[in-house]
């Protein structure tokens, strides 16, 4: 008879979670096996209901800045877009939203706290609403955002408020996020930004924020956002394109 057993506790990403095979075990030890699997999927999900709510809460990492060193300059082409669009509306209730989407490691994160700095807005992270892995489907690593709990963010953006909000994370450009009710989008605008940094330099900086994580992020992490970029052609179909290697800093229009 085949059970499934918590055989191991690992990290990913930083976040702990249970690798889980199926092992043969005998039937008289089926009911212990069971118990001390619900025991531990138990805690695991109380501590999910705990995690915190942004990426750099969950990496506290003394070696890095709370943001990269970015200056005004870099954003200028994003704060130009959202001025333009605020003139353009101006008169009548409207918002802007930025989406900024892009590469792990390229400085999203960042750049969105230098936004609401100048803004004064709010921001939503992609990385507060990882789905729990109960809530995963089994096959969540084929689908674009598998990991994400998509109708959750979509919830906070049809529930934020004011002229200009930030979202920022991976997937951010993510299609389903993207239509919304008749009286919700109108006089609404989207920025959609795509952030990136050349493969050697996405490599340096998740070394030093990952350390011993790097390994899972060149395995797993990594590729399914290459796949979802390419599939969904989000660079391509990005507003602007931002890279942030140093001293090597371009902006360019999309579509």
């Amino acid at each position: 008879m085949y059970t499934t057993k918590v055989c191991g506790f690992q990290k990913k990403a930083g976040i702990p979670f249970f690798s889980f095979a199926r092992r043969k075990v005998r039937h008289e030890g089926k009911g212990e096996t069971q118990a001390f699997m619900n025991e531990e999927i138990h805690k695991h999900e109380a501590a999910e209901t705990k995690r915190p709510r942004n990426y750099h809460e969950l990496h506290p990492n003394p070696a890095l800045p709370s943001v990269y060193p970015y200056d005004e300059a870099l954003a200028r082409p994003i704060i130009e877009k959202v001025k333009a669009l605020r003139k353009e509306n101006a008169g009548k209730p409207s918002r802007v939203i930025v989406a900024l989407d892009g590469r792990c490691g390229s400085g999203k994160t960042s750049i969105a706290a230098l936004l609401t700095r100048i803004f004064k807005c709010d921001v939503i992270h992609m990385d507060g609403h990882y789905l729990p892995f109960s809530r995963r489907k089994p096959d969540w690593e084929a689908q674009h955002a598998g990991n994400i709990d998509l109708a959750g963010v979509k919830r906070a953006l049809l529930a934020s408020s004011g002229e200009v909000l930030i979202l920022e994370g991976s997937y951010a450009h993510h299609p389903s996020l993207w239509t919304f009710p008749a009286d919700k989008a109108e006089n609404l605008s989207c920025v959609k930004v795509f952030v990136t940094c050349a493969k050697e330099e996405q490599a340096r900086r998740l070394l030093l924020r990952e350390g011993a994580h790097f390994a899972e992020f060149e395995r797993l992490w990594i590729p399914l956002e290459e796949r979802y970029f390419a599939d969904l052609r989000v660079e391509e179909k990005s507003d602007l394109r931002i890279c942030t290697d140093p001293g090597g800093e371009e902006t360019k229009q999309g579509k």
